[in-house]
């Protein structure tokens, strides 16, 4: 299954004791349910393994951590053999890490080239139109006066 990050809620901050898988809504159902069945299941470990343990971790997990963009030092996804360090900070309180993942820098994106926009070239000028001809003083026009 391949999670949309899209259709996720919004992370709590990255400084929430609980770790990065924590949500300010519920998650989709399918999902919520496994998180909470495994919360139930690492609840029933520190029976036998004390309050804090390394497991493999859960598929949801895995799913979960390659959708918000978590990667290993060689830059892949989190897989099946990716191990999730549970620790109890309170009876109440669980924090799930992943020792070798981390969100990957985001690359800058070049800087941007502006390139000012060519002016139009200037329109050509109109010639000023010939001037009417004066029929006083041109010989060409006949005169329309009598004489």
């Amino acid at each position: 299954m391949t999670i949309d990050p899209n259709t996720l809620p919004p992370r709590h901050d990255d400084g929430d004791p609980r770790g990065v898988l924590c949500f300010q809504a519920p998650l989709p159902r399918e999902l919520q349910n496994a998180e909470d069945s495994t919360q139930a299941a690492d609840r029933e470990r520190t029976y036998g393994l004390g309050t804090r343990f390394t497991r493999p971790a859960t598929t949801t997990e895995v799913e979960l951590l390659t959708a918000l963009g978590f990667v290993d030092y060689r830059g892949e996804p989190p897989t099946a053999e990716t191990m999730t360090t549970v620790s109890w900070v309170t009876t109440g309180v669980r924090r799930r890490t992943w020792p070798g993942l981390s969100v990957p820098e985001p690359t800058p994106a070049p800087p941007a080239i502006i390139i000012p926009p060519t002016p139009a070239p200037e329109p050509a000028p109109t010639p000023d139109p010939a001037p009417e001809p004066d029929p006083t003083t041109d010989p060409t026009i006949e005169s329309e006066i009598p004489s």
